[in-house]
């Protein structure tokens, strides 16, 4: 791409560039910048971008003469607004990414930066009374249709929207302690095969890690001393979530097949302990936990069910008799997913991961009583309007370890508010720290390692690990 400048038509003067070529010199032979004038039409902007197929890794903004370095980290293809507006009343932080500080106040009305992937609120709530559209040629390269159409017409017609929230939910990553918890993502293994959706990371007692690609039917054994790759069992029914019972039998969420099963790891028996419920079939299991009375605690859920012969998504609990529970059902819960419960067994953790509009997508914390039944519902955290946790672990300390986020919008209501990666979120709902993961889609984790402080996830193609200062609860690792 080309050094572009754009002239605004509204500008009476002609502002020097000179301020900042030289600065900017080496980025512009490398074809990485795009400088805009103040007062040009942002759509006609991306509509130049779109036609000319450019990526500029920078967006700077000429206003009033001053060079103010607005867009940044355009890295995954995709102009997302953080969207901080407003005029010089509004106080602005300083982006996360700019080598040169931004005023503290914004010295016109238009500023548009980009720290991070977000969405406004405000500015969706302008699109959905206006009934504004974006032309599906630009669809994919921005944050959702509503927001951009209704940014690039405020913007483009130089209006101030006092009334609307100037800070999105992407400041809940700001001023995170990350390396109190967590270390560097690596990359344990990477999955080839015809199809790959990677989840349900267990580790069994040897600290082999155990996981399921879905789509291929398989679930695939990783030795992490021995870095060796092996697939452990075919024709998995669909296998997700995974857990190691306290005696060694793998425990098997079989989406597939509408069952929870058990594996004897030494004679490789198979034993279906729960498909129905008073006469109807599961729903596909999808997340599980256990507590220490061996009492079987798992989530279950499809997109489009039957419910002629299927049961509503629910959350079941399996005792060591045979009996099965229902708990939760909707309409209380929407899509029930990951499911946790604290070291001391007295609160049980469930994600509601609905990509639809209005739908759930929260960690919801229910008291656990002695009995197994839950009471007194409450919402932990929210990750509406982004993409949800999908699966978690918990470590010593009752702090959840939480699969969660996109890098591209994937035709749901999903915004990208929630960035991929794994988040620690407080028994308090307190985002504590974030280490953002390679690509889609991130699933689930796990702890394991000798010292129960290596956190296993699946995440797209990959097995990747993170080591943690605080160690899993004691729970994960089987006798």
């Amino acid at each position: 791409m080309c050094f572009t400048q754009f002239h605004s038509s509204k500008s009476k003067s002609c502002h020097s560039f000179s301020s900042f070529e030289k600065e900017l010199a080496a980025e512009r032979d490398s074809d990485e910048v795009l400088t805009v004038k103040y007062g040009q039409n942002i759509r006609n902007i991306f509509l130049f971008m779109q036609n000319t197929e450019a990526r500029p890794r920078r967006i700077g903004w000429l206003v009033r003469g001053r060079f103010l370095r607005g867009l940044e980290a355009v890295e995954r293809k995709l102009f997302c607004p953080h969207s901080y507006l407003g005029g010089s009343a509004f106080p602005l932080p300083t982006a996360q990414t700019s080598e040169e500080p931004t005023p503290r106040f914004m010295p016109h009305s238009l500023l548009f930066t980009i720290s991070s992937l977000a969405n406004l609120t405000g500015i969706s709530n302008l699109c959905e009374r206006s009934r504004l559209t974006l032309p599906p040629m630009i669809q994919q390269h921005l944050l959702s249709r509503r927001t951009f159409l209704g940014t690039s017409a405020a913007l483009g017609a130089g209006l101030l929207l006092p009334s609307f929230p100037l800070l999105s939910q992407n400041d809940r990553y700001k001023d995170l302690k990350s390396k109190r918890y967590l270390g560097k993502v690596r990359t344990e293994c990477r999955i080839v095969d015809q199809k790959v959706f990677t989840e349900g990371p267990a580790v069994d007692a040897d600290g082999m890690v155990y996981f399921t690609n879905i789509p291929t039917e398989k679930i695939l054994r990783w030795t992490p001393q021995a870095k060796e790759l092996a697939v452990f069992r075919t024709e998995s029914g669909a296998a997700n979530g995974l857990r190691f019972a306290g005696n060694g039998d793998l425990l098997i969420c079989e989406g597939g097949n509408g069952a929870l099963v058990r594996l004897d790891m030494k004679s490789g028996e198979r034993t279906v302990l729960a498909d129905t419920f008073e006469g109807k079939q599961l729903q596909a299991p999808n997340d599980l936990e256990i507590d220490s009375k061996g009492r079987i605690y798992f989530s279950s859920r499809t997109g489009q069910p039957d419910l002629d012969t299927h049961n509503k998504r629910a959350v079941y609990r399996l005792d060591p008799d045979g009996t099965v529970s229902q708990l939760l059902s909707e309409p209380d819960v929407h899509m029930p997913n990951g499911i946790v419960m604290s070291p001391d067994e007295t609160t049980l953790y469930l994600i509601e991961a609905h990509g639809a509009k209005d739908r759930n997508r929260k960690i919801m914390a229910y008291d656990l009583l002695a009995d197994g039944s839950l009471t007194s519902p409450r919402t932990l955290h929210d990750f509406y309007p982004g993409r949800s946790g999908d699966g978690m672990c918990i470590d010593k300390e009752g702090n959840l370890y939480v699969a969660a986020g996109l890098h591209k919008l994937r035709g749901s209501s999903e915004t990208l508010d929630t960035r991929p990666g794994i988040h620690v979120i407080s028994p308090k709902g307190k985002l504590l720290a974030y280490r953002e993961t390679p690509e889609d889609t991130i699933t689930n984790c796990t702890f394991g390692g000798k010292d129960l402080k290596t956190l296993y996830i699946t995440c797209g193609t990959y097995l990747l690990s993170i080591r943690t200062r605080i160690p899993g609860k004691a729970s994960y690792r089987p006798m």
